[in-house]
């Protein structure tokens, strides 16, 4: 009977069906499991970058799906983080002016008007020595730039809320541009799997690490704007910087006339026309502007930038170079003085200045401060004034 039972028990223990193998996931499940987790706003990033490698991986088509949802994540993330920039900006402003008000608060107005007094006082007397400038006009000067010019850094730390929003702002950056690193990855990733899907390549949305630089750039201005000034000298300040080309590799717009190329003409207009000036170049424009901002902080007006200048200056600047000379009068016909070279391209100038050795506009600017005669031209009555560099050697015109 034992024997029985177990034939038995071994019978029908052998019917049984043995446990069936689950299937993997077909290449659409996981592809629908991975597009799942992206459009679920609760997803955690580490969860997100999983997704978003296993839709790399598996076709073309996850390829074209993840670029798809990318370009609309931008879109959106795009115009919430422009408006998120447009209010820190005024917050930002707000904060700054505030911050300026409480420096002047007291005696502070009466101390800067001081300095101001000091240096306007020792650039206009007879015999303005280098000693001067250096005992006198240089620490007032400093004491200037410490009350009057602010930095970004500065106004944060001055307003806790400020601070905070700016760092969210970054944050909101930041994934943006990690949104913009995977969708190039996709482009790439769907070119490189199949050749012939070229068509289907995404559209460009512009590196979004660029608007950081923009925004970073944006603050400084802003910060520059809170110096006291007029509001013609804001204008000033504003039209000039639209003189300058684009810089840091980030450009404004693409079309030549916003990089300051003229359009393009007829051949009958050309031969009417005279040869369009040349736009300044960064260095140019720095040096304008720190020759400004020196004159803003002395409570003098800001001088526009006279392109006209800017290219006879720059043509003085190469014949030095050119002709081996440094002087203010130049062996060239048609450009023997400063007078004869900005009347030769179509302006006028009350005085000049020369430097040579420099490699930046504020360098060229600041060794003409510790300079009498360079000094006191820059201080003196103006409404324009032009830079012109070439390799190290650097002219400044200044006009009524």
């Amino acid at each position: 009977m034992r024997c029985l039972a177990l034939n038995l028990l071994v019978v029908l223990l052998g019917a049984q069906e043995p446990s069936p193998v689950p299937t993997p996931p077909t290449l659409l499940e996981r592809q629908g499991a991975a597009m799942k987790v992206l459009r679920d706003r609760r997803s955690e990033l580490a969860e997100v970058e999983v997704a978003v490698e296993e839709l790399l991986t598996l076709s073309s088509d996850s390829c074209v799906l993840l670029g798809r949802h990318l370009e609309r994540v931008l879109k959106k993330e795009r115009k919430h983080n422009a408006r998120g920039q447009e209010e820190m900006l005024k917050a930002f402003i707000r904060s700054a002016n505030r911050l300026l008000a409480e420096r002047l608060e007291g005696e502070g107005q009466e101390r800067v008007d001081g300095a101001r007094r000091s240096i306007l006082q020792a650039a206009r007397s007879k015999g303005l020595a280098k000693d001067t400038i250096k005992k006198v006009s240089q620490p007032a000067l400093e004491f200037l730039q410490e009350i009057l010019l602010l930095r970004p850094a500065q106004v944060w730390d001055s307003d806790e809320e400020l601070f905070d929003q700016w760092v969210i702002h970054l944050d909101a950056l930041d994934l943006e541009v990690l949104h913009f690193f995977w969708l190039v990855r996709a482009r790439d990733e769907l070119l490189r799997l199949d050749k012939g899907r070229r068509a289907e390549a995404f559209k460009d949305q512009g590196d979004p690490r660029r608007f950081e630089s923009e925004l970073f750039r944006g603050l400084d201005w802003e910060a520059t704007l809170t110096t006291p000034m007029t509001p013609k000298d804001r204008e000033v300040l504003e039209s000039n910087r639209r003189l300058a080309p684009p810089v840091d590799g980030v450009m404004v717009e693409e079309t030549g006339e916003a990089r300051g190329e003229p359009k393009p003409r007829s051949r009958s207009e050309r031969s009417e026309l005279p040869e369009p000036l040349p736009a300044l170049n960064p260095e140019e424009s720095r040096g304008i502007f720190a020759l400004n901002r020196l004159r803003i902080l002395l409570g003098l007006n800001a001088l526009h930038a006279d392109l006209a200048l800017c290219a006879a200056a720059r043509d003085h600047s190469e014949d030095m170079v050119k002709h081996g000379f440094f002087a203010h009068d130049s062996p060239v016909p048609g450009r023997e003085t400063p007078w004869k070279r900005a009347a030769a391209r179509g302006s006028s100038a009350g005085a000049e200045n020369i430097a040579a050795g420099q490699r930046t506009g504020e360098g060229a600017t600041r060794a003409w401060w510790f300079s009498p005669g360079h000094h006191k031209n820059m201080l003196r009555s103006a409404t324009r004034c032009g830079l012109g560099n070439h390799r190290s050697h650097w002219t400044q015109l200044l006009g009524g």
